[in-house]
């Protein structure tokens, strides 16, 4: 083993880095106990575990140690992971300043430090970090930003080391658990990636690490004689690596703006002064200092102010504390706590799809989007309630008008069977025997209408009379049929 490897093995206690691995066990047990994973390891509980205010104390106590999803947690854990050992390695179990003596008072014992002090510096720093993020959001990723943060100023270069190492180490992850993978050409509904990045809660993460490396270094706690342009490049390849750079805003309807320039120029701008910060400047230290506490303070407001309560949908179904119901081209109250109007930029965008809300915790999400409802037709949505998994499984029952707009209606069909909305009548285009056919949604189902007249959409293989034409239904499509033409009115989504 290389002597540099075993200096920094023999500063942890059996040469274990127990802090990383007790906070590992605290994410994943909280992955799999508190969030049902154990019940459906891809579906987690996420939406009463995020951070919705400070009303709701569950939420931000727990959120930086939930996750949405399998992916999610493992790149956590895989940065916790790499970056986490790193540090605990550079920190020590045992007391680095001169003077102090190991198992001497709590203080100074390895073990506490490792087991105890350790993991529960990492938990306080996620509460605290979760308290000045803006949005609902939720996971370790500001904690890992945090570890990035004071390992690039103290050791640059096995922090630029890490990324490589965590990117390696997540395509091992992959090549292990799905080691074949078979894709087919064919249309998605894909949300874009820089839209579903906590970008504000990353850098106060990354940049509250800094500021901390910056305390250690200056008081000499931890020996380092990185170079400034070093530590400057060191941020500039996390900010790169990690999309830091992705400032972005929203448009509403699903719509959002990257502004790629402002982003990039900023990232270069702030290298600058961590590089001035890190050689003694202490005007460039208090810049960086009051840069984070400006990024912090954004969140208070959001945290403060809870979501109004939006009219727009037909109608909802009462699960437990929360009420769920889809709406199109509603206020998004999720976005819109604290109206913002600045040139283009403006927090009063609209929102369409299942809306999953409770007032008295400050609850309210797009739980799934119109869009991707209408793409994937089903979607499966899971609260707790009394501390019981109850998943939410919304339908969208879809056809396509010839010749028109879609007709559809959203009903839920679990926890129990309720219809949430109804698109309005289209008719088809095609006219025969002088008559044309509209399709309408009901709550109970799609009805038929022709000369006059109103019936019920026939099943599979079945037909009704209307007027002149009779209606055939098959599996994918609905036929018009006349004394002398025949015509396919609606279809399918295929």
């Amino acid at each position: 083993m290389p002597a540099g490897i075993d200096a920094y093995r023999r500063r942890l206690c059996a040469r274990v880095p127990l802090t990383t691995l007790v906070t590992a066990g605290l994410l994943l047990g909280v992955y799999l106990l508190v969030q049902d994973a154990v019940t459906s390891w891809g579906a987690p509980i996420s939406i009463p575990y995020r951070a919705w205010g400070y009303r709701y104390a569950t939420g931000w106590l727990l959120a930086p140690f939930a996750h949405v999803s399998p992916g999610h947690l493992i790149g956590n854990l895989i940065g916790l992971a790499v970056f986490g050992t790193i540090l605990e390695a550079t920190v020590g179990h045992y007391p680095l300043r001169r003077g102090a003596v190991s198992f001497r008072g709590l203080r100074q014992h390895p073990w506490v430090r490792a087991v105890v002090v350790g993991p529960g510096v990492l938990m306080l720093v996620g509460v605290g970090l979760n308290l000045v993020a803006l949005g609902p959001t939720i996971g370790f990723s500001t904690v890992v930003f945090w570890l990035m943060g004071v390992l690039v100023v103290l050791r640059p270069t096995l922090a630029v080391v890490g990324l490589l190492l965590t990117d390696a180490l997540r395509v091992g992850y992959l090549a292990v658990a799905a080691p074949r993978v078979a894709v087919a050409a064919q249309a998605q509904f894909v949300t874009p990636w820089f839209a579903e990045v906590a970008l504000q809660a990353h850098a106060v993460g990354l940049l509250a690490g800094i500021l901390m490396g910056l305390l250690l270094r200056r008081r000499g706690a931890i020996p380092t004689e990185a170079a400034g342009l070093h530590v400057a490049a060191g941020v500039v390849l996390i900010g790169v690596d990690r999309a830091l750079w992705a400032v972005f805003f929203y448009e509403g309807g699903g719509t959002y703006v990257l502004y790629r320039a402002v982003g990039v120029a900023a990232l270069l701008v702030v290298s600058v002064l961590i590089m001035a910060a890190v050689t003694g400047d202490r005007r460039a230290h208090a810049v960086l200092v009051g840069l984070a506490v400006a990024l912090a303070v954004v969140a208070v407001p959001y945290n403060v102010v809870p979501p109004a309560t939006v009219d727009g949908t037909d109608r909802s179904l009462p699960v437990g504390p929360y009420a769920v119901s889809y709406g199109e081209a509603v206020p998004d109250a999720s976005v819109d706590r604290i109206p913002l109007e600045a040139g283009p930029l403006s927090t009063q965008v609209t929102t369409s799809g299942v809306i999953v809300e409770d007032p008295t915790r400050g609850i309210w999400i797009t739980a799934v989007s119109a869009r991707e409802l209408a793409f994937e037709q089903r979607a499966t949505i899971p609260l707790a309630v009394d501390g019981a998994r109850v998943d939410v499984e919304v339908v969208a029952d879809r056809w396509r008008v010839q010749g028109n707009d879609s007709v559809y209606r959203v009903r839920t069909i679990a926890p129990t069977s309720s219809s949430l909305f109804e698109s309005p009548p289209s008719t088809a285009g095609p006219v025969i025997a002088g008559e044309q056919v509209t399709l309408v949604a009901s709550p109970e189902g799609f009805l038929v209408r022709s000369a006059g007249r109103t019936r019920p959409l026939p099943g599979v293989n079945e037909t009704v009379q209307l007027g002149p034409l009779r209606i055939r239904a098959g599996e994918d499509r609905v036929v018009a049929i006349g004394p002398d033409a025949r015509a396919t009115v609606f279809s399918r989504p295929s």
